[in-house]
């Protein structure tokens, strides 16, 4: 069963795209519509998890460092599954027959 740090874990894990896209970590939690302060907890929370650095603080912003890159090739394979988790729910609202009974009204 997941828990709460597994959560953590998840949400630090797909920070790590949005840090790898933004290059800035501002940037990023604007993007998630979250504090800086959270955005920086789920880093730091994954970074401990792991024992290893993952981002790199520059005077432009931040990147990610070599384990960092390790760790979203694990998270792009999240948000492919989530993607078609999301796009097969689709599929089904579509087809329901309950759905398919609204779009015959007037």
């Amino acid at each position: 069963m997941i828990n709460k740090r597994d959560l953590l874990n998840i949400n630090g894990l797909l920070s790590l795209g949005l840090i790898e896209q933004c290059k800035s970590k501002r940037k990023a939690s604007e993007y998630l519509n979250t504090s800086l302060e959270t955005f920086n907890k789920y880093i730091g929370n994954l970074e401990n998890e792991f024992g290893v650095d993952l981002v790199k603080n520059t005077a432009r912003g931040c990147i990610l460092t070599p384990r960092g890159y390790e760790l979203l090739q694990g998270a792009n394979q999240i948000t492919n599954i989530l993607e078609n988790i999301y796009y097969t729910l689709s599929l089904i609202h579509i087809s329901s027959p309950r759905d398919r009974q609204k779009s015959r009204m007037p």
